[in-house]
């Protein structure tokens, strides 16, 4: 978080002066000429998508995890190996979303 701040700090101080400005004008060009943009935006949607798949507020992994504790070594892999399965399960849904 504080290199967000940090970098908001720097961003308005760029921003301030006039020839900051051009300079984040001329950085964004080239960026836009690279391709960087849309690799951006691609790895922002990737990012999105990760971290909805670890979000663990769904009602079925959570019962498999409250009786982890209770159950044998072969049974947790196998327990662990469904709860990426569910993981799994999620991925279009995901994806439909973002693509909206």
């Amino acid at each position: 978080m504080a290199d967000i701040n940090e970098a908001m700090v720097m961003l308005k101080g760029m921003l301030s002066d006039g020839d900051g400005k051009e300079n984040l004008e001329n950085i964004m060009g080239s960026f836009a000429e690279s391709g960087a943009l849309e690799n951006i935006d691609s790895m922002m949607k990737i990012k999105s998508v990760m971290d909805r798949m670890q979000n663990t507020n769904d009602k079925r992994t959570n019962l498999l995890l409250a009786l982890k504790p209770f159950l044998n070594s072969t049974r947790i892999n196998r327990m662990d190996e469904t709860i990426n399965l569910l993981k799994l399960a999620r991925l279009p849904n995901i994806i439909k979303e973002i693509k909206r």
